[in-house]
């Protein structure tokens, strides 16, 4: 009479090949699908930044900054502005990409910067004041300041709300974006990365890139 152990032993070689099986039939997990990206689009994986649609010329599943000079998810080199003006902007009434007519740059001492980007004929006044536009129709405007602190100067670089290093003295001060249903958003920083980044800063013009909720895109903006 066989023992129980080798009972047990037998049984347990008989359902190796069960196993086995069962496991080979499995399916691979799919990647997750978010945002606007259908299944059949979605990449295996994309880099922070680099959604079709989130940046203008950004690369799918590229890596943020991979372009030797390049501006993180943008491919805007340090020292070059974008051909034209494109943001993508969140409103009340949907998403929409505008390309803006005027973009003017007020610079205080070297330090600072507010930068008005409006799809009608704004003028320079609009920029150097506190914006409180009344628009109408379709019409969309997005303001920002960045500054300089600790007697520094503008200079190419990335501007953020927050970051990580104490010691940083570039900051992304405030937001403004109004449409004809009013003023939109007031400085949400709900994202992770909420930053602008100048590329370009010479005595005619500002350019860089914006990443925030509200506005995304690449700009040139005329100094005043």
């Amino acid at each position: 009479m066989r023992s129980r152990s080798a009972v047990l032993l037998t049984t347990a070689i008989g359902l190796a090949p069960v196993a086995l099986a069962a496991c080979s039939s499995s399916t691979p997990d799919k990647p997750a699908v978010t945002g606007s990206i259908t299944p059949a689009t979605a990449p295996a994986s994309t880099a922070r930044g680099t959604i079709p649609g989130t940046t203008p010329g950004s690369t799918p599943g590229s890596t943020p900054g991979s372009t030797p000079g390049s501006t993180p998810g943008t491919g805007l080199a340090v020292g070059a502005c974008p051909p034209a003006t494109s943001l993508t902007v969140n409103l009340k009434s949907g998403t929409k990409v505008i390309t803006p007519k005027v973009g003017w740059a007020d610079v205080t001492l070297d330090s600072s910067a507010q930068v008005l980007l409006a799809t009608y004929d704004a003028p320079k006044s609009e920029a150097e004041t506190v914006w409180q536009p009344n628009l109408t129709g379709d019409q969309v405007g997005v303001e920002f300041y960045v500054s300089a602190t600790n007697d520094t100067t503008l200079t190419p670089g990335t501007y953020e709300r927050s970051t990580a290093n104490p010691d940083s003295t570039r900051q992304f001060n405030t937001l403004l974006v109004y449409s004809g249903d009013g003023r939109e958003i007031y400085s949400g920083f709900s994202k992770a990365r909420n930053q602008v980044t100048i590329t370009k800063i010479d005595d005619k013009v500002v350019c860089g890139t914006i990443e925030t909720d509200e506005a995304t895109g690449v700009f040139t903006a005329t100094r005043i």
